[in-house]
């Protein structure tokens, strides 16, 4: 019995076409929140090549200056932070910006932690080391989400 394996060009592409799609009228505008400047550097890099527009800062204060400027759909946030943990910031920015879509991404990934981001408002929490793709994915989930609630607004 032959089973079909999926090509993964195949899907890539198609991920592609998925994400033109929806940014067809504008891209999707993600601020990373990351302090590992390699790290932080990868995932600007990753996202920026699928057609997100990305706003890399280091820091919870460098994501308040962010934000007085520019609008912003998702964020994507570290939870170990210098100065302000990522709980705080997502806790303060869905009360502030209850509409921005928050994906946690974390090396921590015992139950309690989970359930703390979700609790300070997370939507998606992520493991560390993340698949790219996977971020990805979950950041056009957030967008067909955002785009649906903005149009029945």
């Amino acid at each position: 019995m032959s089973q079909d394996i999926p090509n993964p060009q195949t899907q890539a592409s198609i991920g592609q076409d998925e994400i033109a799609s929806l940014f067809k009228l504008a891209p999707m505008r993600v601020a990373l929140v990351e302090d590992d400047p390699l790290l932080r550097k990868e995932i600007h890099y990753h996202l920026k090549q699928h057609g997100f527009l990305v706003f890399a800062v280091n820091s919870g204060r460098s994501l308040d200056d962010l934000l007085i400027t520019e609008p912003i759909d998702a964020l994507v946030l570290d939870l170990t932070l210098p100065g302000e943990d990522g709980i705080s910031i997502a806790r303060r920015i869905r009360s502030s910006i209850p509409s921005m879509g928050i994906i946690m991404l974390t090396a921590r990934v015992a139950i309690p932690d989970r359930l703390k981001g979700y609790e300070a408002g997370t939507d998606i929490y992520l493991s560390k080391p993340v698949a790219p793709e996977e971020l990805t994915a979950a950041l056009m989930s957030m967008y067909r989400r955002l785009q649906l609630i903005n149009q029945s607004a």
